[in-house]
């Protein structure tokens, strides 16, 4: 018996240090990249590249690494303190490929150390960057649309409607619900194309700000600042 409780608590303790620096690693960052062509198409290119991104939560293991690079979205697997940016395609509007990109790297206190490849029509990049956080809560710096994205009334009680408009041409459309610390507290999908509307209820939820995401395709696309009082 007590075996199997220290077992327990080190199961938990374990636990909760991911936990934390899962939470610690969302915000916004400040990148330095060096991009190297290692292909003989990108042959003899070199530049550097400064840029921010902002880091949310997905799941209980993946995190989302918002304008990142060349792209708009990166997922990315956290295991203790590593990630691991698993191989991931990128499509154009014709479903050509335009980017196969794949990496490493770690994450401490306050800046990510990663490494990444990224493949396309032009060659093969060698891209090694580093990212210093500047903003912890960067959620609400995403684009506000108030065709895509309506909510009402707002402050509310307990329950607030969403209006949505979601192209015909989009597969998946989502909203998420995060907290002030980036944490994801409620997920909705939404089926229907087209203007629509729903009605999220937060009364198994505390008092405070939210923010309201919507994502087409699985890629963050517009947020609006919630708050329920």
């Amino acid at each position: 018996m007590k075996r199997n409780i220290l077992f327990l608590l080190a199961l938990l303790f374990t636990a909760n240090a991911f936990s934390q620096n899962h939470e610690n690693l969302i915000g916004e960052y400040s990148v330095t990249e060096i991009v190297t062509g290692i292909d003989a198409q990108a042959s003899g290119y070199k530049d550097t590249l400064y840029y921010k991104i902002t880091i949310v939560n997905k799941a209980n293991d993946t995190v989302s690494m918002l304008d990142f690079g060349v792209v708009d979205t990166v997922d990315v697997i956290i295991k203790n303190d590593s990630i691991n940016i698993f191989e991931q395609t990128y499509y154009d509007s014709k479903g050509e490929i335009i980017w196969v990109i794949q990496g490493k790297g770690k994450f401490y206190s306050d800046s990510v150390v990663y490494t990444y490849h990224a493949g396309g029509p032009n060659g093969t990049f060698d891209c090694k960057c580093v990212a210093k956080k500047v903003k912890i809560n960067a959620i609400y710096n995403l684009e506000q649309n108030k065709r895509f994205l309506i909510c009402y009334p707002n402050p509310f009680s307990n329950n607030i409607d969403v209006d949505v408009d979601i192209p015909q041409n989009i597969n998946s459309a989502e909203l998420r619900i995060y907290d002030v610390n980036g944490i994801i507290v409620k997920r909705i999908t939404v089926s229907n194309r087209g203007k629509g509307c729903q009605n999220i209820d937060f009364s198994s939820l505390n008092g405070g700000v939210y923010s309201c995401v919507l994502l087409f395709d699985g890629m963050i696309k517009y947020n609006t600042k919630i708050v329920k009082y």
